[in-house]
C-alpha cells in the first residue's frame, strides 16, 4: 500500500541481519490465513510446502497449526497460543536463518493474551540463532480491531517492541517476508510504474 513505509521498515528489519537466499517458515494459527500466505509466497519464491511432520531447512513452509494433525488431543492455537510457541524454537533450531512469518488473530473466541508465549519463544529462537550465526527475522500481521478483547493496536505494539515487522494485512506480511529472502523482488513489488 505504501512503498515508502515498506522501504523504511525493510531497512530497519534488515539491520537485524540479512536473510537473502534463506527460507520462509510460516507458523499459522488460522488455516485461511495460512492458505493465503502460501498462495502469495508461491508466486514470489517458488515452491512452498505445508504441514510436514517436521521442518527441514530445505525449503519454504507454511504450516497451519490449527490443522487436525496438530490439534488432535490439544486445543487450537487460538485458544492455547503456547502450542505454537512450543514448536517455534525446535523448528528454527536447525535452520541456517530465514524468516518466520505468523498471524495473530483476535476476537472473543481467542486467548486473552495471544502473544505472551509466542514472543517468549521469538526471543529464545532469536538468541539461539544468533549464537549459531544464523540470522532469524520475524514478520507478522494482526487480524482484528481495537474493539476486540485483545486490542489490535496493543498487539501491534507488543510485536514491534519485540523486533517483529508488523504489516497491515496477512497478504502484505507474506509479500514482505518474500522481499526479505528475495531482495530482487523490490523493484517488482515496490516501485511504481
Amino acid at each position: 500500500e505504501s512503498p515508502a513505509d515498506t522501504l523504511d521498515l525493510l531497512s530497519r528489519i534488515r539491520q537485524q541481519g540479512s536473510v537473502a537466499g534463506k527460507t520462509v517458515l510460516g507458523l499459522y494459527a488460522g488455516g485461511t490465513l495460512a492458505s493465503e500466505a502460501k498462495l502469495i509466497l508461491r508466486e514470489l519464491v517458488g515452491r512452498v510446502d505445508g504441514n510436514p511432520p517436521s521442518v527441514a531447512d530445505d525449503g519454504h513452509h507454511v504450516i497451519d497449526l490449527g490443522d487436525d494433525a496438530y490439534t488432535a488431543g490439544r486445543p487450537h492455537p487460538m485458544l492455547a497460543p503456547e502450542t505454537r510457541a512450543e514448536r517455534l524454537v525446535p523448528w528454527t533450531e536447525a535452520s541456517t536463518g530465514g524468516v518466520v512469518l505468523f498471524d495473530c488473530v483476535l476476537g472473543r473466541v481467542g486467548h486473552a493474551d495471544p502473544l505472551r508465549a509466542l514472543l517468549e519463544a521469538v526471543t529464545e529462537a532469536r538468541k539461539r540463532a544468533a549464537r549459531r550465526g544464523a540470522p532469524l527475522l520475524f514478520v507478522a500481521s494482526v487480524t482484528g480491531t481495537d474493539d476486540d478483547p485483545q486490542p489490535a493496536g496493543r498487539q501491534r505494539e507488543l510485536l514491534s517492541n519485540a523486533g517483529v515487522a508488523v504489516l497491515e494485512s496477512n497478504a502484505e506480511a507474506a509479500r514482505f517476508a518474500a522481499l526479505l529472502v528475495r531482495p530482487e523482488l523490490q523493484t517488482r513489488l515496490l516501485e511504481r510504474r
